[in-house]
């Protein structure tokens, strides 16, 4: 998905249960950018992904930065994508 305010970047293996090879979510806002990149899971359980025929759910926790704060901080996340 990408459009002028939000895109998310996803790589899944096709392996069952699926790997989450890499992710990132990115979000502007008129007050700044918040981003949500891909790091290396600190845990088997960080990152999570299930298939279901040609769908995909991905939740977990992970490292964001927020506009106008120093650091980054753990946010949890949910993802559904359906492929053609």
């Amino acid at each position: 998905m990408h459009d002028d305010a939000a895109s998310v970047s996803l790589a899944v293996s096709d392996e069952r249960p699926p790997t989450v090879d890499g992710f990132a979510i990115s979000l502007k806002l008129p007050n700044g950018q918040y981003q949500l990149p891909y790091q290396g899971t600190n845990s088997p359980t960080q990152v999570q992904a299930t298939k279901d025929g040609k769908g995909y759910t991905i939740t977990g926790t992970g490292q964001a930065t927020t506009p106008g704060q120093s650091g980054v901080r753990d946010v949890r996340f949910g993802i559904h994508v359906t492929c053609p």
